[in-house]
């Protein structure tokens, strides 16, 4: 009788996932329980010996692996008694995002094997979306988004208003009054909410190109050279 070595195939203790060649390994015979089984033929004089018992190492059997699948691990299938019975297919997300749908700004990469947990997706999530139960999708927050493009126009209208700040005071120092051009323009930046587009389409109003203030201290600044001579 020709004694052989059996392939057997190795998994992970902990996630049971296929460790695939170069890492199987191929099965020992049990010396001992071999040389019993010869001793028992020769006392009852029968032409041949069973098969060698072979050893299998923890975290191996000998049921061959399933082929790869996308998406998915490969994982033994454990008895009640932790004793491997064959593979299954896993889920495997690994190393992918998700994002949590109460929190669209919150995501972590997956580092276990196993289903997307509850309350989370692959799915990414645009700007101001909320995740629609129903669908098992993300949809656009208008009011969100309505409300954060509200503040950006406020802020930028707030910042043109701050720019011209310095004509208000330059014309109190002066003791004269503001343009009634510049009066316009900074009246028509604060009703900027009031347009009818506000606040996705926006029509920002033109600043005038001279003032009568500056006109005013340039002439100023003349009469007080001309009577300084």
């Amino acid at each position: 009788m020709t004694l052989s070595t059996t392939k057997i195939y190795r998994y992970d203790p902990d996630t049971l996932e296929y460790l695939p060649a170069p890492q199987s390994v191929f099965a020992r015979i049990d010396p001992k329980q071999h040389r019993d089984n010869l001793l028992s033929v020769l006392e009852n004089s029968a032409d041949d010996a069973p098969a060698p018992p072979i050893l299998i190492p923890a975290n191996c059997q000998k049921t061959a692996p399933p082929t790869t699948k996308e998406g998915y691990a490969i994982v033994a299938v454990l008895d009640s008694n932790g004793q491997p019975t064959g593979w299954m297919y896993k889920d495997d997300y690994r190393h992918q995002v998700i994002y949590n749908t109460a929190d669209e700004m919150q995501s972590k990469t997956v580092t276990v094997l196993g289903p997307v947990p509850d309350g989370w997706t692959l799915k990414k999530p645009d700007a101001y979306s909320k995740w629609d139960k129903k669908s098992q999708a993300w949809v656009v927050d208008t009011k969100a988004k309505t409300a954060a493009l509200s503040s950006l126009i406020r802020a930028q209208r707030d910042a043109l208003l701050t720019s011209t700040d310095w004509r208000v005071v330059r014309a109190l120092e002066l003791g004269q009054s503001l343009s009634d051009e510049w009066k316009a323009y900074r009246e028509s930046l604060r009703n900027v909410p009031e347009q009818s587009g506000f606040p996705t389409t926006i029509t920002w109003p033109t600043p005038p190109t001279s003032t009568d203030s500056d006109s005013s201290s340039t002439e100023t600044g003349q009469s007080t050279a001309t009577s300084a001579s």
